[in-house]
């Protein structure tokens, strides 16, 4: 009796989008998070490395989430965490002005939170990238609905 109280005590004080999410997880990529509806996959090969990418866009365009999560070439030279940081962020920096960024420590893992503005100051971005061992993994949601944006964000879980 008292975990069907519980059940539909949360049922009723969860938000009324919170069964549209679709939780996306990749077991190649030891990553999850959560979508606003079913994600699009896919891969890119750029520069001797392979991009992994999940997507939605709402229809419409009007709200983009994407995660994206690629390994360093075995190759590559030695880096320090923020050199690496800043290169995986230049590429959005010559499309967008960055109007913040901070480092800080996600679940233990080296991250950085950029925030995002288009060149028109129309449209905003949240850009989330952490980075384990060879891996960097990045979430970038356009900034429609920020508590949607902040729901997506948050949910990155990486094995």
């Amino acid at each position: 009796m008292r975990a069907w109280v519980i059940a539909v005590a949360v049922m009723i004080s969860a938000p009324a989008w919170a069964d549209d999410w679709v939780a996306y997880k990749s077991k190649t990529g030891g990553v999850a998070v959560s979508f606003p509806g079913g994600p699009t996959e896919s891969t890119k090969d750029a520069d001797g490395n392979t991009l992994h990418l999940a997507t939605y866009t709402e229809l419409g365009g009007g709200e983009q989430y994407m995660l994206l999560w690629a390994d360093r070439a075995k190759d590559a030279k030695k880096e320090t965490v923020k050199q690496m940081f800043d290169d995986a962020q230049a590429p959005m920096a010559n499309r967008a002005k960055v109007v913040s960024a901070k480092d800080f420590t996600y679940r233990g893992l080296p991250a950085r939170d950029v925030d995002l503005l288009s060149p028109d100051r129309k449209d905003g971005a949240k850009l989330r990238m952490v980075i384990k061992k060879q891996r960097i993994y990045m979430l970038l949601a356009t900034v429609v609905v920020p508590a949607d944006v902040k729901k997506f964000i948050d949910s990155l879980r990486i094995d």
